[in-house]
This record gives structure tokens, sequence and C-alpha cells, in this order.
């Protein structure tokens, strides 16, 4: 293994330990401190490594600090459902008007795919991650701890906040 190889990997497990604490978050009814949730995590583990907790931390507050701003951009990421054809005629029927597709919310997406788009997000609205590396990764933790078809549902959703970002992080390519 290269060095190369071994940055990348290191990276990968450290994202994969922002990716834990960030998928944390649904259960709280506030938002804990950073500091205390980071040192809690670290300790149920069986080797602790300061370096993945130096960026964990940083992921963890990072999203925790932004977000309101992450969780919009994700909202307005989200696909429409398509409806039934016949649910769909049959509301029309009874109502005389044309329905219209209904949105997906956060409390719909499950608790890792919302980790990792969170995850994701913050990434990519710090600038410290190119784009195109920030989905990629996001897409392989899918792989690991979303279901079936959270890899292609993760680049999709990402795909559409990217559109969405404002130009001095859409420029980050």
């Amino acid at each position: 293994m290269t060095a190369r190889d071994n940055s990348i990997a290191k990276k990968r497990q450290d994202r994969a330990h922002a990716f834990c604490l960030a998928f944390q978050l649904p259960f709280f009814e506030e938002l804990p401190d950073a500091e205390v949730i980071v040192t809690r995590y670290f300790e149920t583990l069986d080797s602790p490594i300061k370096e993945s907790a130096k960026y964990a931390k940083e992921a963890y507050s990072g999203i925790v600090g932004r977000l309101t701003e992450i969780d919009a951009l994700l909202s307005a990421a989200l696909p429409k459902i398509a409806e039934n054809k016949e649910v769909k005629k049959n509301r029309e029927a009874r109502t005389n008007k044309q329905s219209k597709p209904k949105e997906w919310s956060l409390k719909r997406l499950a608790a890792t795919d919302l980790a990792i788009l969170r995850l994701a997000v913050y990434e990519l609205l710090s600038g410290k991650t190119p784009q195109k590396v920030a989905i990629n990764e996001a897409v392989e933790l899918a792989k690991i701890y979303g279901a079936e078809d959270s890899p292609k549902f993760i680049n999709g959703v990402l795909g559409g906040v990217v559109k969405n970002l404002p130009t001095a992080e859409a420029g980050n390519e």
C-alpha cells in the first residue's frame, strides 16, 4: 500500500466515524455538545484514534452548526414521490382537482441515509473536499451501511444538492 492509499483509507475510516456520530442526531431531543458526544463515542471503541476523533469532531460540529442549512438543501433536493396511477385517478375523481406529486421529507428517510447525506452536504459546504470525492465517499458509505437502493438514492439526492449549492461551494469540483 502506498502512502496515498493509506491516506485515502484513513480518511475513509475517519468519515465512517463521522457518519456514526451523525447517525445519532435524530435520536436526541436537543442537540448535544459535540465534545461530549465525540468523547463518549470514542470511549466505546477498542482503540480510539486521536486523528479520527479530530476529523469526526470537526464534521459532527459542522453538521450540528449548519444543520438548518444542510437540511434545507437536502429537502430541496429530495425527489417527488410518484403516485400509483390508479390512486391518483381516484383522488382526482373524488376531489375534481389535479393532484400534485407528494414530496419526500427528511422524516421519511432511513436514519442511515440521512446521516450519510448530512455528512456529504457538510463536506460539500465546507469546501475542504472536492464535490466528486464527497459524493463518491457518500455512495461508498451507503454501500456499506445503507439498504440496497441507498447508493443510487444518495447519488441522486446529492446531485440535486450540488445544483442548489451557493456559487462559491458549487465551483468546488
